[in-house]
């Protein structure tokens, strides 16, 4: 499943993947190689 970070609000990210909309924390490779996520319009 791939989708778009659409906001990021503490740590909480809201991806939207085909007009849904769902709240995922950052776990795995965001934590452990300290990426930092970037959301544009």
């Amino acid at each position: 499943m791939v989708g778009k970070i659409t906001k990021i609000i503490s740590n909480t990210y809201f991806v939207t993947v085909q007009n849904t909309t769902y709240d995922c924390s950052a776990r795995g490779k965001l934590k452990t190689e300290e990426i930092k996520p970037v959301v544009r319009r």
